[in-house]
């Protein structure tokens, strides 16, 4: 199934991403990630939608994980090299979904926090259990809900061609307007004032301009 899907998207120009496409840094990563294909293939059913916010995470940044308290069991995935996922829970529920970026020992990533709906759409809103397209996905925790993906899912290789979860770019540059502002929720609170000044005041969210579909 996913090799018809690869083929019928090629003919509608995109194409796989590979290894270097990640091997570069998060704030690069995450403007040339949107317009791309976010998509899923979980029990032979396909769901995807075209990422239209991204937000970026240095590990020099006082927003990383990593961020002056070394590596964790948790975050130890964001040493992996470019191209893996990493996935954190919030709340004890919701699965935020980001792309680990660079060489494998940076700790770089781009978080993905929003795609417009396109394929397997009912099975997204039936995922969701909601009927209302426009918040389907527009928000971390709803795409990683409607694309089916789960704390199992950390770590995965998205260039693997055996990968269920991967992305497409499109062959030909899109014409999109990209636009930045200041991330969302960031979580600042427990952090040396000097360096949560700098994390908020950096536009390091990236969004589609005029998309229906962002968080915000």
């Amino acid at each position: 199934m996913k090799e018809d899907f690869l083929r019928k998207l090629s003919n509608h120009g995109y194409i796989p991403v590979d290894r270097t496409f990640f091997k570069r840094d998060s704030i690069t990563v995450s403007q040339d990630l949107l317009g791309c294909m976010f998509v899923s293939e979980k029990d032979s059913i396909l769901t995807g939608g075209r990422i239209v916010e991204t937000e970026a995470y240095p590990n020099t940044d006082a927003g990383s994980h990593v961020f002056k308290r070394g590596v964790t069991e948790r975050t130890k995935y964001q040493l992996l090299e470019g191209g893996h996922l990493y996935l954190y829970l919030i709340y004890g529920m919701y699965i935020m979904t980001s792309i680990v970026v660079n060489d494998k020992g940076v700790a770089d990533v781009s978080f993905i926090r929003s795609i417009e709906p396109i394929y397997g759409k009912e099975v997204m809103l039936k995922r969701r259990g909601i009927n209302n397209e426009r918040n389907l996905s527009n928000g971390p925790g709803r795409l990683s809900e409607c694309l089916g993906i789960s704390i199992k899912d950390q770590g995965k290789d998205l260039t693997d061609i055996n990968s269920d979860i991967y992305i497409l770019k499109p062959i030909v540059p899109q014409r999109i307007i990209i636009s930045s502002d200041k991330r969302i929720n960031l979580g600042m609170y427990h952090k040396e004032k000097e360096d949560a000044l700098s994390a908020v005041n950096e536009n390091w969210r990236f969004y589609i301009k005029g998309s229906k579909f962002l968080s915000k």
